[in-house]
């Protein structure tokens, strides 16, 4: 597959960025461990029946993805689509959209970070999903999730894993805007970051948002201690 090709011009920061990237990824990382700490706890709480049909929607898609050709062209207007969405949000123009099997590209006004990686933090497809289950649950008042909801989330969060990290491995200049370690971390905090919304959305009653963000600072204090234990250890070791 050709990468999926992103194209606008940027105002950038030159040297700037090139130094604040580097130190936001460091800030940002040991918030990043503690969202991830806080979806495995919040895990635990969400019913095991939405672990059935997300399952084996997810062992679909990668019996799909390993068996037969990948979705590409699927996934690159999702890609692109999402980098555009993201420009308009950032109050940039969209002037041209191109998708194609082999690639796309999108031309905007200018471009930022947010804009670039966009793709790689926001699951375009399980957005759909959420979006379509919050509808029907609206007018019908479902006591919980119904097993397509749970089957198109499992199936469109392995689309978003499998290609993203698919696409990483190629030459993205999506990447270049932060930097690759800025991009990574981020797009690991967004991802966390999205999976608690999955949860919310599906269980409303059963995820507290106000619990998270407690055990999210807390959490990610937790790993600045032993961070700064490991630290002291290397010190001592050292001298």
């Amino acid at each position: 597959m050709s990468h999926a090709r992103f194209r606008g011009r940027s105002r950038g920061g030159g040297a700037l960025s090139r130094a604040i990237f580097p130190l936001l990824a460091v800030g940002l990382f040991l918030p990043t461990l503690g969202v991830w700490w806080g979806v495995v706890r919040l895990a635990k709480t969400v019913p095991l029946s939405l672990y059935g049909p997300a399952a084996v929607g997810a062992i679909v898609y990668v019996v799909l993805h390993l068996l037969f050709r990948r979705p590409m062209t699927v996934y690159v207007f999702g890609h692109e689509l999402t980098h555009a969405a993201a420009a308009l949000l950032s109050g940039y123009k969209v002037k041209s959209l191109f998708v194609s099997e082999k690639g796309g590209e999108v031309h905007l006004s200018n471009s930022n970070v947010a804009v670039a990686l966009a793709p790689y933090c926001w699951p375009l497809y399980t957005s759909v999903v959420l979006l379509v289950n919050g509808i029907v649950h609206y007018y019908a008042d479902l006591p919980s999730p119904p097993v397509w909801a749970g089957f198109g989330v499992g199936l469109t969060l392995a689309f978003h894993a499998a290609l993203t990290v698919h696409a990483l491995n190629q030459d993205q200049p999506d990447l270049r805007h932060g930097g690759r370690i800025f991009s990574l971390v981020m797009i690991a905090f967004c991802n966390g970051l999205f999976l608690v919304v999955v949860m919310k959305s599906l269980f409303p009653n059963a995820i507290p948002l106000g619990s998270f963000l407690t055990m999210w600072m807390a959490d990610t204090r937790v790993c600045l201690e032993l961070l700064w234990q490991w630290l002291c250890w290397a010190r001592e070791r050292i001298h």
